[in-house]
């Protein structure tokens, strides 16, 4: 199930002036719709000197401050093979991992 526009932007409002409009409030709005839904992660794939990604990356500290630093990583794609990639994705699916495990003992002591 897919939230109303309006919704997401709600979402967002926290983090960034909806009058920005574009891809960065639907990427914040989201992402809350995503953590209301259960996921232990997020990840911000992007071009490579993609602006809405880059102003969505470096406004994330305080969204992750707010919602229990929920793992994050940011990719950038430039077209070329990046070696590091695979090991930044096994890391961060550790984190996610971790991070569902401390959310569920959570839910279990409630």
């Amino acid at each position: 199930h897919e939230p109303a526009m309006k919704q997401v932007e709600k979402w967002a409002m926290p983090f960034i002036n909806i009058t920005f409009r574009g891809e960065v409030v639907l990427g914040f709005g989201k992402a809350v719709d995503f953590i209301r839904k259960g996921a232990s992660g997020m990840v911000n794939v992007m071009p490579f000197t993609c602006m809405p990604g880059t102003v969505f990356t470096s406004l994330i500290k305080c969204f992750r401050q707010q919602y229990s630093e929920i793992p994050f990583i940011s990719l950038a794609y430039d077209g070329l093979d990046q070696s590091n990639n695979q090991i930044r994705l096994e890391a961060f699916m550790h984190q996610c991992t971790e991070y569902m495990k401390q959310k569920k003992m959570q839910e279990e002591v409630k």
